[in-house]
């Protein structure tokens, strides 16, 4: 098995630009279908009363629930991609470290978005 992420949550406070850069792009093994090392931002949860969104233990909608939900703007780096079902690491935020959650609702609600907040771009290019 590979060495799981450090809990970038609360080393983002004390890692440099470089080895923040490391962290984040760096490959995970046993990932089928890569997300592109894309970062997501929880933007589903609000107005149910329920301070998130469900995270399951498989890709399947049917697979057994997790007890604690996803927190709305929370930041996960996509592992693996199938439909609209997303396999998660959590960066910052509050909620269950992986898991498996749906990007939208069948209505078409996004619950996940692809964002910037935490791209590689910017820490690439102040590496000295």
């Amino acid at each position: 098995q590979g060495v799981d992420l450090l809990d970038v949550s609360s080393a983002l406070h004390e890692a440099s630009p470089r080895t923040l850069s490391w962290v984040l792009s760096r490959p995970r093994r046993n990932a089928a279908q890569p997300a592109h090392v894309q970062i997501w931002e929880v933007v589903g949860g609000i107005g149910w009363g329920k301070g998130g969104i469900v995270v399951r233990q498989g890709k399947d909608s049917s697979s057994p629930r997790l007890q604690e939900r996803l927190r709305t703007g929370a930041l996960v780096r996509g592992l693996e991609m199938e439909g609209s079902r997303l396999r998660y690491e959590k960066m910052l935020g509050d909620g269950p470290p992986t898991g498996w959650v749906s990007t939208r609702l069948r209505s078409g609600h996004p619950l996940v978005v692809r964002t910037k907040k935490l791209s590689w771009s910017p820490l690439s290019s102040h590496m000295a």
